[in-house]
C-alpha cells in the first residue's frame, strides 16, 4: 500500500490540531495532485474539512466509538492515496485509551505507516497528556511534537518535564514549533474558508486582506514550512520506503 497516516493529536481542545492539519495539507497540496486525503474526525466543529474536502478525499468517522475507529480503518485501506493527514477532536483520549492500540496494529496489519504530532501548549494539563500517550506504547513510526507558541511563549512546565526528556531520547527528535498568526488574519482565512496559501495568494478583495497582511500570512506559512519540514521530509520518505519494500 505504501501509505502514511499523520495523526495530528494533542487530546485536549484548543491545543491547535485543526491549525497544524491545515498547515500540513497547505505545505503537501498541489492543485493536481493525486496522492494526498485528508480525515477530520472533529464532528462538533469540522473546520478542516470545510477549507479542504473539495480539494481532497475526505473521511469523516465520530471517534467516541469503537464503531468510529473500525469504519476509519476500512476507509484508510480502501482510499486510494498514498499520504493522509487527520486532524482528531478534543477529548480523544478516553477513546484512544481504549481503541488507539487496537488501531495502531491494525495499521501496521495492512501496512500504513502511522505517525503521531502531538500538538502542545505551554500548560500542565498538555504535558500530562503526552505523558499518558507515551505510556500507551502505541505501535507507530514516528512520534513529533510540536509547541504551539501562538498560545503562548513560556514552555516551563514542557522544558523542566519527565516527557520531554523521553522525547528528546527519540534519534528523531527535534523542537518543533508553530509560530503566531495574528488572529485578524485568521479570522479572515476562517470566515471565507481559504487555506494559507489562497490567503495570501488571491486578490485581497476575495480573502478580506491588504497588501500587509498578505506578506504577514506568506512569512507565516513560509516559517511553518521550514519549522514542520522534518514531518513532511518523514512522511514522504515514509511512502516511498513502503512502497519499495512492497515493490511497487
Amino acid at each position: 500500500m505504501g501509505k502514511s497516516l499523520v495523526f495530528v493529536h494533542g487530546d485536549k481542545g484548543g491545543v491547535g490540531k485543526s491549525f497544524t492539519s491545515k498547515i500540513l495539507l497547505d505545505i503537501l497540496y498541489e492543485p493536481d495532485n493525486d496522492y494526498l486525503a485528508l480525515l477530520d474526525c472533529d464532528s462538533r466543529n469540522p473546520d478542516v474539512s470545510v477549507v479542504y474536502e473539495n480539494k481532497v478525499p475526505t473521511g469523516k468517522f465520530d471517534l467516541s466509538t469503537g464503531d468510529g475507529w473500525a469504519a476509519m480503518v476500512d476507509w484508510i485501506q480502501n482510499i486510494d492515496r498514498d499520504i493522509i493527514v487527520a486532524s482528531l477532536p478534543a477529548q480523544v483520549g478516553k477513546a484512544a485509551d481504549e481503541f488507539g492500540g487496537i488501531f495502531s496494529e491494525a495499521m501496521q496489519s495492512i501496512g500504513v505507516s502511522l505517525n503521531i504530532v502531538w500538538m502542545l501548549d505551554p500548560g500542565r494539563d498538555s504535558v500530562i497528556l503526552l505523558e499518558n500517550c507515551f505510556r500507551q506504547e502505541w505501535p507507530y513510526n514516528k512520534f513529533f511534537v510540536v509547541r504551539n507558541t501562538f498560545l503562548g511563549r513560556e514552555f516551563d512546565i514542557w522544558n523542566s518535564s519527565s516527557a520531554k526528556k523521553k522525547y528528546f531520547e527519540l534519534p528523531y527528535a527535534e523542537d518543533m514549533w508553530i509560530p503566531p498568526l495574528d488572529t485578524g488574519i485568521r479570522d479572515a482565512l476562517v470566515h471565507r474558508n481559504l487555506t494559507f496559501t489562497e490567503g495570501h495568494e488571491k486578490d485581497g478583495s476575495e480573502t478580506g486582506l491588504n497588501a500587509f497582511n498578505q506578506i504577514r500570512l506568506r512569512n507565516f506559512l513560509n516559517q511553518s514550512r521550514s519549522n514542520l519540514s522534518s514531518i513532511v521530509k518523514s512522511v514522504i520518505a515514509d511512502v516511498a520506503d513502503n512502497k519499495k519494500a512492497l515493490g511497487q
